[in-house]
């Protein structure tokens, strides 16, 4: 399944995969993962807000050479925390916590999947689908209808 994932983007899941980093891939990439193939400008992933979480991102952000602009929201990391940025220039979303769903339950209750010899965690189509319920944004409206319609 690795055309879903681009050859950046494991690239930067590895490093946080190879540092402990507890994340599960959410937005559009675990949309095209479920079968709905639509353009994404970014990487969305559901982190674990634990100070220790955080020590681990930093490790995998300082292993990709990336100059982070405030390294020090990263070790903060809390409920509802959200931050992009460029990580090797690929843009990527951390969040901690998304509409309906928390990180135990999202962790719970993801795929484990393989791709690129790495062992990954997406979001389960019930709990994407109710991610992106109710946001009023016209393309998480698509996305549901999509995946709905593939139950």
């Amino acid at each position: 399944m690795k055309e879903w994932l681009s050859s950046d983007e494991l690239r930067v899941i590895r490093a946080f995969l190879d540092a402990g980093v507890r994340l599960v891939i959410i937005g559009g990439r675990a949309v095209q993962f479920h079968g709905h193939f639509r353009p994404t400008k970014d990487l969305d992933l559901l982190v674990e807000a634990t100070s220790e979480n955080a020590k681990r991102l930093m490790v995998a952000l300082k292993s990709l050479e990336c100059k982070v602009r405030d390294p020090e929201q990263f070790l903060n990391l809390s409920e509802d925390w959200r931050v992009k940025c460029a990580v090797c220039r690929y843009p990527v979303e951390f969040l901690t916590a998304i509409n309906g769903v928390r990180f135990l339950d999202a962790w719970t209750d993801s795929i484990k999947t393989s791709a690129d010899d790495l062992t990954l965690r997406v979001l389960s189509k019930p709990h994407l689908i109710s991610s992106k319920l109710n946001t009023g944004r016209p393309s998480d409206a698509a996305d549901v209808k999509a995946l709905q319609s593939s139950i």
